[in-house]
């Protein structure tokens, strides 16, 4: 991540009056997509997310729903990157309270919910239909 978007993102989190850990920058890249996310990442994620939220409430600084909708859609990206290694990944999801402001259609939701309890661990097998041997 360039040095001016890390100074940006160090001021709009100081805003919220979040001083954020190494390890909650880490999970801010992966959110956005800067770093490859691993399955020990998605509770810290979760919690991340949920700091910010909660922040921003006591502060106001951003209008809602719509941060946390984006929230919303970035934690959906996050989990949806690895729901093949874990059922788990279904449950963290949910749980956090950002998953329901999530604008996807049910189709797609539906989807996620599936490739996650079926354990699919190939996306092309997925793709080509070939589903039934994991059953």
């Amino acid at each position: 991540m360039p040095k001016g978007q890390k100074i940006y993102i160090f001021t709009l989190l100081g805003k919220l009056g979040i001083h954020p850990t190494r390890n909650e920058l880490v999970c801010h890249d992966m959110l956005k997509g800067a770093h490859t996310p691993c399955k020990n990442n998605i509770e810290q994620a979760s919690l991340w997310i949920d700091k910010i939220r909660q922040s921003n409430k006591k502060t106001g600084i951003f209008p809602e729903p719509a941060l946390t909708e984006t929230l919303a859609q970035q934690w959906f990206q996050f989990c949806n990157s690895f729901w093949y290694d874990d059922s788990n990944v279904w449950k963290i999801f949910v749980q956090n309270p950002v998953s329901e402001y999530i604008a996807l259609p049910l189709k797609q939701k539906a989807k996620f919910f599936i490739k996650c309890h079926l354990h699919i661990n190939r996306k092309r097998d997925l793709l080509k239909g070939n589903v039934l041997k994991y059953l």
